[in-house]
């Protein structure tokens, strides 16, 4: 399981940006097979931007697919009934649910 440490900011991410963003230049970055994810938080919000660059197919519905995995008790691993799994709602690829 590959692990990002979320930075601090205080600069807010504007929804729907397109990269490459100034607003994006203080994340963390975790290169990933395919393209990249970056992280970073305020006193608020999380924000996470996945880019995967290497896809430029046209997969329908949740063909692109992933698993975003909040490690609650730090473990390294997924623990069911503990950590927070969000993922793209079957049909609604624009749409995370846990």
């Amino acid at each position: 399981m590959a692990n990002v440490r979320s930075r601090w900011t205080n600069n807010a991410v504007t929804p729907g940006a397109m990269l490459p963003a100034t607003e994006w230049t203080d994340a963390a970055v975790l290169p990933i097979p395919a393209g990249f994810m970056m992280v970073k938080n305020d006193a608020d919000n999380l924000y996470i931007i996945l880019d995967m660059v290497g896809d430029n197919g046209n997969d329908p519905g949740t063909n692109d697919y992933f698993w975003l995995v909040i490690d609650s008790d730090n473990n390294g691993a997924v623990t069911p009934d503990r950590d927070v799994l969000y993922s793209p709602w079957p049909g609604q690829p624009n749409r995370l649910g846990r």
